[in-house]
């Protein structure tokens, strides 16, 4: 008998398909190495092309800044005006005041919406 030996697929093959999503080999460096302000430039402007208000109030949400403000007992309040608006206060918002030891966590969500959204739009 025979025992069944396992593929082993080689670094140089062709990509693959994983789910719907194709895999391949690419000169462009991961997301997580961009520059950070590159990095959030390359989300914020998928976001204001696909009009995701949710996203960008997700990361306001999230900012130094906002936990500054909740804690002093106020509130972010509704977001209003257009998405560019939105778009242009976020970038304020985090050009102004530095996300320190939030920086990997906010580069892992851009990374992410990016990934998840960028063939879409």
């Amino acid at each position: 008998m025979m025992a069944c030996k396992e593929k082993v697929r080689h670094p140089l093959a062709p990509a693959r398909r994983a789910g719907n999503r194709l895999l391949r080999m690419s000169d462009e460096p991961e997301l997580e190495d961009l520059p950070f302000d590159a990095l959030r430039s390359r989300a914020l402007a998928l976001a204001k092309k696909r009009h995701d208000l949710r996203f960008i109030f997700d990361l306001i949400s999230h900012t130094p800044a906002a936990h500054a403000v909740a804690a002093e007992g106020g509130s972010l309040g509704d977001l209003s005006g257009s998405i560019a608006e939105a778009v242009e206060a976020t970038e304020e918002i985090f050009g102004k005041h530095p996300v320190g030891q939030a920086e990997p966590l906010f580069r892992a969500r851009f990374a992410e919406y990016i990934r998840q959204h960028e063939g879409n739009a």
